[in-house]
């Protein structure tokens, strides 16, 4: 039901903890560099967990189908977060970037098809929101964009039904928004 790992552990490998459907907590020691692909995918009873500010990078299918997680708080070290990393983790209503954070791009489909995802803070580095970046996230209700933002692909809002404010800051740098963004 809970993982420690261990001090000694710097990446946490591919599907290592994959449908490890019994699993409710995970604490991670400040080493762990990357949480690689699918790591946690399938974790269906996963709760909680805590990414250091340590961790860098999350892979694809880091935490799909997580589907009892419900928050999540992303420290300001990652500079990387691969496609799909929490796709359908239905149960998600919150996610935090922790300020100062660096990633210049929100891939696709990294929180496609989280039901419950009511409102996201968008960081002030972001440039690009990949195509179906969030689609089918039907609880998101309002949405800021940040000035630093370019670009948002097809799709990426496609199947928010709940959307109902999207603000662009004043001075807005976005020049492109792709078909059925919304």
């Amino acid at each position: 039901k809970e993982i420690v790992i261990p001090h000694s552990i710097t990446k946490i490998g591919k599907y290592a903890f994959k449908n490890c459907t019994s699993l409710i907590t995970v604490l991670i020691h400040k080493n762990v560099k990357t949480i690689d692909v699918g790591s946690f995918n399938g974790c269906i009873s996963l709760k909680r967990i805590k990414i250091p500010s340590s961790v860098q990078m999350i892979g694809s299918f880091a935490f799909s189908n997580c589907k009892s997680l419900e928050k999540i708080i992303i420290p300001s070290s990652v500079n990387e977060i691969q496609g799909c990393a929490f796709e359908e983790c239905s149960s998600l209503n919150e996610v935090h970037f922790i300020e100062n954070y660096s990633i210049s791009v929100i891939k696709g489909n990294t929180f496609a098809v989280c039901s419950s995802l009511v409102k996201i803070n968008i960081p002030d580095s972001v440039k690009l929101i990949e195509s179906n970046a969030f689609v089918g996230c039907k609880s998101l209700i309002e949405i800021l964009f940040p000035s630093s933002l370019q670009k948002i692909g097809g799709s990426a809002f496609f199947h928010c039904s709940s959307l109902k404010k999207v603000y662009f800051e004043s001075n807005s740098s976005l020049k492109s928004i792709g078909s059925f963004a919304f």
